[in-house]
């Protein structure tokens, strides 16, 4: 710490030497003309002669002052910086920020120790407005509680691909496995019913949905100010342009995109939120003017409103300890700021407080009154190192999705998919015969299958063994009759091969550069750096998608090779167990637009 404090000492010396050089150097041009050095031009600085006016340290030290200065002043000792804890932190506060101060870009480096950071401002505050509502934040330990284990950072970075992740939360100290991160009492989040307790129950009927809702107050509540109860809270939320969703890009970085289901999802979503918000003002703000002034409820604090609840909301199990069960979507002070990472399991639960929490906050905590509220908490998937980052998932979503909703893309991922178009054709003659299979199944005539790196659903395989099948291979059997589990003769499946390689051959062929094109600009870090952060995560989404479909038509070629065995085997009634089959299905498949569709046993026949 000395030695850092010197170095920004001397470096301090050094601007403030060249600060007063620009200003007290006198050239003498060859016209005559006396001109400042602020003012000379280059190209007149070698025929320029110099006369400096010998400075003395206490000029050049005058831009700047502080116990830094006093230092290098000679009027203090470095040691005095650190005679208690917060010297440092304390002594340089305003020095940074000072009108006409010539601040280092090195001491600029040190603002986040300094409580005039405004990040560092907002992160108090939130902090202070949640232990005054009853989330437990102490060092210290209480009766039945642990000191808080977490610190809110103001800036964090994702290892992996190198970019800013905004705010996040630091382990404070060890965590064990399943250790309890925060808890926070349901009155403090954004809620449906909230939204219903400031409007109203004819505003927020049953009807309107709770995304509606959440943007309704959220928009509400910023435009009090610091007037609003949820002002520390609301401080912190990201401006459109810290998220930065794919919905809300400028169309040429849209444009990036384009070949990947992302482009199009991209530019539907803005015009469906679009749409909702000419519906929403015509049913209800017009409606209640002196509740939602125009000049408030724009289009923009719309989107605005919907980026927040996007990329923070969660969905929560209430009620669980009483006979008011029930699921809600809600946004939750401080759990919302940790980030994600799709190797973690971290839960977020809905619970009753313990005792010693009610205790603390003051609430009852007797057997004669029952206290409806839940707690929201967040529980540790593993252990964590002191000063590491605790993450939590967001859930199992593809890249696409992440840029979509979060504005963030990862190197790796795990869920990384691509989703594949398969649908039943009109012009078969089998199309009636199959959608009334379809129909009797559950299933819609046309459907989008994910696929990974060397993953890929075995409902995909059944939907399209289905879809060519054909009369030869029918015969006089009825479509009931098959067991499209499994693969039915060695010319259909490797028909079934050939359809889904040839599908992703044109999804590849759909997006304008090669995946060796968007390696090479990857490469480039020059070139590369020199992008927009939005540009740089539709370059990587897109060349990652283009590896996953290259990687599935290699490995759908090789498994070409073994569909003689697979068919014989199923013949002679050799291959996998009937109820081995059934666990490695997968039940519920998760498709594009939020549908889940269950395929258990729906394309399966009477063997």
């Amino acid at each position: 710490m000395v030695v850092q404090v010197a170095v920004a000492c001397l470096l301090g010396f050094l601007e403030a030497a060249d600060a007063w050089n620009r200003q007290h150097m006198t050239f003498i041009a060859p016209s005559g003309v006396r001109v400042r050095g602020s003012d000379r031009r280059p190209h007149r600085r070698l025929l320029a002669q110099s006369r400096p006016e010998s400075p003395s340290v206490k000029d050049i030290l005058s831009p700047l002052e502080g116990p830094l200065v006093e230092v290098v002043m000679g009027e203090r000792n470095v040691t005095d910086l650190f005679r208690d804890d917060r010297s440092l932190w304390e002594k340089t506060r305003g020095q940074t920020d000072r009108p006409g101060a010539a601040t280092t870009s090195k001491l600029r480096g040190l603002r986040g120790l300094t409580s005039d950071d405004i990040k560092v401002q907002q992160n108090e505050a939130l902090a202070g407005w949640l232990f005054a509502n009853g989330v437990y934040l102490s060092e210290k330990s209480e009766w039945g509680l642990a000191p808080h284990a977490c610190l809110l950072a103001t800036d964090v970075m994702d290892e992996n691909a190198g970019e800013s992740a905004g705010r996040g939360l630091l382990a404070k100290k060890q965590l064990d496995v399943n250790e309890e991160v925060l808890s926070v009492p349901l009155r403090l989040c954004f809620t449906k019913d909230a939204a219903r307790r400031v409007f109203g129950p004819d505003i927020v009927d049953d009807g309107m949905s709770e995304h509606i809702a959440i943007a309704l107050l959220l928009i509400h509540e910023r435009a009090k100010g610091d007037d609003s109860f949820f002002f520390p809270y609301l401080d912190v939320l990201p401006t459109i342009e810290e998220v930065n969703p794919t919905f809300v890009w400028p169309e040429e970085d849209v444009e990036l995109l384009r070949g990947s289901q992302a482009f199009i999802t991209a530019t539907s979503l803005r015009e469906k939120l679009l749409n909702e918000y000419d519906r929403v003002r015509s049913l209800v703000l017009t409606k209640k003017p002196e509740m939602f002034p125009e000049d408030v409820f724009t289009f923009e604090a719309w989107l605005w409103a919907f980026i927040q609840i996007f990329s923070r909301s969660i969905r929560l199990q209430l009620g669980k300890s009483t006979s008011k069960e029930r699921e809600e979507i809600a946004m939750v002070p401080y759990a919302d700021l940790i980030n994600h990472s799709p190797f973690s399991s971290s839960f977020i639960t809905a619970e009753s407080p313990s005792a010693f929490l009610k205790r603390w906050r003051g609430d009852p905590i007797t057997e004669q009154v029952r206290v409806v509220d839940d707690d929201v908490k967040v529980y540790t998937d593993r252990a964590y190192k002191r000063m590491e980052q605790v993450y939590v998932s967001y859930g199992q979503k593809s890249n696409a999705d992440l840029l979509l909703l979060y504005g963030f893309a990862l190197d790796r991922n795990p869920h990384n998919t691509v989703s594949l178009d398969f649908q039943l054709d009109p012009n078969d003659e089998l199309y009636d015969d199959k959608m009334a299979f379809v129909d009797k199944a559950g299933l819609p005539s046309r459907i989008f299958f994910p696929v990974g790196d060397d993953k890929f659903p075995s409902e995909m395989f059944e939907f399209v063994r289905l879809m060519v099948i054909d009369k030869a291979t029918l015969g006089d059997r009825p479509l009931a009759r098959f067991d499209f589990t499994r693969p039915l003769s060695e010319a259909l499946e490797n028909r079934v091969l050939d359809t889904v390689i040839e599908q992703c051959a044109e999804i590849l062929q759909r997006y304008p550069t090669t995946d060796a094109e968007d390696e090479a600009l990857i490469s480039d870090r020059g070139l590369f750096s020199m992008m927009s952060k939005s540009q740089r995560m539709a370059v990587r989404m897109r060349f990652q998608e283009k590896r996953i479909l290259k990687r599935t038509m290699a490995a759908l070629k090789a498994r070409r090779k073994n569909v003689k065995m697979q068919v014989e085997a199923v013949a002679e009634d050799l291959d996998i167990p009937e109820f081995l089959r059934d666990l490695a299905r997968q039940v519920d498949f998760p498709m594009i637009r939020g549908k889940t569709i269950s395929f258990d046993s729906k394309l399966r026949g009477p063997t």
